[in-house]
């Protein structure tokens, strides 16, 4: 009898022990989130029933069963749901979704506008607008489709073409051949349309301005005759239709259009070989004090007279000191005399060169580098520029110029303050003891807690982005770069992180900071290339996030893929040599393949040249023009040779990219 009253209490402690600590049931609301995203609507919406009304973010729930009656194309259900729910732009979108499955286009227009007006994010513009064109194809609104696809383009080129934008571009193209020029709505939808194309496909956008040019008058038609002119000088080649265009907009456009065509004007005359007329145009338009065109025009001016003779080029800028110190144009001017006279030797007269480049402000992009050649002149000269070297590492700790002193030894002492990477929970219980005392705002911060808890990323960042005024810069963007991280955004999280590294005083930041600005992504991939090629680490990264800021889908207008930003033809030959026999354009966006071939690239480039940034130099603007210029320039000097480079897109990527491997090499090697 004892052992059986043994037995049976054993048995209920176990029972018991069994209730107390079974797994939780699962949050029926989460169970919905995870089922409508793996496409099971019908269990999703299950899901969200059993959901208690008494939820705190029950308009949620119904917004996503609204989402999951449309995913099972039930769109009255949908409406029907959606008249609980009180979200800006979210119930509208689904609303313009749900009416557009119904083949209400009225009903649905009038939704996708609310939705793009009350639209917060650079995303839910997109969706909105996207909403609009797909409502514009069902109706076959030729016309609101390229005024829809133009608005998309300018939100997509912020960041990628991508694929999405390479559909849209072949869509709008069939849907501007059916517009008529004579129609009024109609011609300024093909004058948006032209004047879009003019960069990235300048022959068809003259085609497409050249036809509606007699339909147009006053600022349009100068606007058109400007870009027509600007077509057949810079890409056909035909200078005297470009001059003959220009001459009409000098006799008769408004003046703003009279002093570009003046300058451009020079530059035709450059190109016919008439150069004393453009010197005559250059010194006409810096005697207007025009503040666009009068800098520019000193820089070429200067740039005709340092191909002739150096003394006249630099008396033109001594004279222009006074007018022209504040102009970007100026000092690249001098930069480029001091440059010269370096690699010609002529140290003596680089000093007074320089010596006005110091007086640049402190901050100004080009005072590291000024400091910098200083110091190097300094080195040359045998006199003591010690101390501008001290004012580089001290202001501009990492500046590109300041991270070459620090590899060579000239400098020393810490690149960052060390700590620990705040977490979201972190920085979310710093915001609530700071709005302790509003309480409008602590309901929206609960709100954003509850929505981030559920990985509900786009109402998160739109609650933040309400929050902004009352958080403080420091809070707002440090969860802002957090939340895009998660959202897998990783551009928009670099980007973020870095704009509040350059808002802070001290130019030393936290290490944590760093790592955010130059993260990490793909790290185990990266690895195995590094190993594979015998390279380092950094220098993956530094190319990474460079090329792509770590976007795997992300698609150049000149064609490059993925992560390393590797062109077709360079793609197919590198395949080649790895023997990647089922090799396709598409394994770009792979990561892994994405990876391996540019680190194969680069490595390639590396062998070839020697030096890692002849190799950087290489990789961007390629090998063939990086012989041509090693055989033009004076190369004894790296430092010197990157700055004479004459494609400034190469010479910019050069120093991004070893001043990201340095900057890797500091915090994680």
């Amino acid at each position: 009898m004892r052992e059986e009253f043994i037995y049976l209490i054993s048995g209920l402690i176990l029972l018991i022990a069994a209730f107390l600590f079974a797994a939780a049931p699962a949050d029926p609301f989460t169970q919905g989130l995870e089922e409508l995203a793996a496409g099971n609507p019908a269990a999703a919406i299950n899901s969200f029933r059993r959901v208690r009304t008494d939820h705190p973010l029950i308009e949620y729930v119904w917004l996503y069963r609204a989402q999951a009656y449309l995913q099972r194309n039930d769109p009255a259900q949908a409406i029907a749901v959606l008249a609980n729910v009180n979200i800006p732009f979210e119930a509208a979108l689904l609303r313009g979704k749900a009416h557009l499955l119904q083949g209400n286009l009225s009903l649905a227009t009038t939704n996708a506008q609310e939705a793009l007006r009350t639209a917060l994010l650079r995303e839910e513009q997109e969706v909105a607008l996207f909403l609009l064109l797909d409502i514009a194809e069902r109706a076959d609104d030729h016309l609101q489709q390229v005024k829809t696809i133009l608005q998309l383009l300018d939100i997509i080129y912020i960041r990628f073409i991508g694929y999405g934008g390479r559909v849209l571009h072949t869509h709008l193209a069939a849907a501007v051949a059916f517009l008529d020029p004579a129609d009024n709505r109609e011609r300024q939808a093909l004058l948006d349309y032209g004047l879009h194309l003019v960069r990235d496909d300048p022959i068809t956008a003259h085609r497409v301005l050249s036809d509606i040019l007699p339909f147009l008058t006053g600022e349009n038609m100068y606007k058109v005759l400007f870009q027509l002119a600007f077509i057949e000088m810079t890409h056909l080649r035909d200078y005297r239709s470009a001059q003959q265009r220009f001459n009409d907009l000098i006799s008769v456009g408004p003046q703003t259009m009279v002093v570009r065509s003046r300058y451009f004007t020079a530059h035709n005359f450059l190109n016919l070989g008439q150069r004393q007329e453009a010197k005559r145009l250059f010194r006409q338009i810096i005697t207007t004090g025009d503040r666009d065109w009068a800098p520019l025009s000193l820089y070429w001016l200067f740039r005709l007279y340092l191909g002739r003779n150096v003394i006249d080029a630099w008396e033109l800028l001594r004279g222009a000191q006074r007018d022209f110190t504040p102009s970007a144009h100026y000092h690249r001017s001098l930069f480029r005399l001091f440059f010269h006279h370096l690699a010609a030797g002529n140290y003596t007269e680089s000093l007074p060169v320089i010596k006005l480049l110091l007086s640049l402000p402190l901050g100004h992009h080009d005072h590291p580098r000024a400091l910098f050649w200083r110091h190097r002149l300094g080195e040359i000269l045998g006199d003591t520029a010690e101390r501008y070297l001290q004012q580089l590492g001290l202001l501009y700790p990492l500046s590109y110029y300041s991270l070459i002193a620090r590899e060579r030894g000239y400098l020393s002492g810490p690149l960052f303050i060390p700590d620990r990477q705040p977490t979201i929970d972190a920085l979310l219980t710093e915001a609530s003891g700071r709005l302790k005392a509003d309480n409008e705002a602590q309901e929206k911060l609960s709100r954003l807690i509850l929505l981030i808890n559920y990985r509900i990323w786009r109402p998160s960042l739109r609650y933040l982005v309400s929050l902004a005024p009352v958080l403080g810069d420091y809070l707002y963007l440090q969860l802002k770069s957090h939340l895009y991280e998660v959202k897998g955004e990783l551009r928009l999280a670099i980007s973020y992180a870095t704009i509040l590294a350059e808002m802070l005083p001290d130019p030393i930041i936290t290490r944590s900071l760093l790592t955010r600005i130059y993260p990490r992504h793909y790290q185990s991939i990266v690895q195995q290339a590094a190993a594979q090629f015998n390279t380092e680490e950094a220098l993956i990264f530094a190319i990474i996030r460079r090329e792509s800021a770590f976007e795997t889908i992300a698609l150049s207008r000149s064609d490059a893929h993925g992560l390393m930003q590797i062109i077709p033809t360079t793609a197919n030959d590198i395949a080649r040599r790895l023997a990647l026999d089922d090799f396709e354009l598409v394994d770009l966006f792979d990561p892994q393949t994405n990876i391996i071939m540019g680190t194969s690239y680069i490595i390639r480039q590396l062998t070839r040249f020697g030096d890692l940034r002849l190799a950087i130099a290489a990789y961007h603007g390629g090998s063939g023009n990086l012989r041509r210029w090693l055989d033009a320039l004076p190369n004894d000097d790296i430092d010197l040779f990157i700055e004479l480079i004459p494609r400034e897109s190469t010479r910019l990527y050069v120093k991004a990219v070893y001043q990201a491997l340095l900057i890797y090499r500091a915090i994680y090697f």
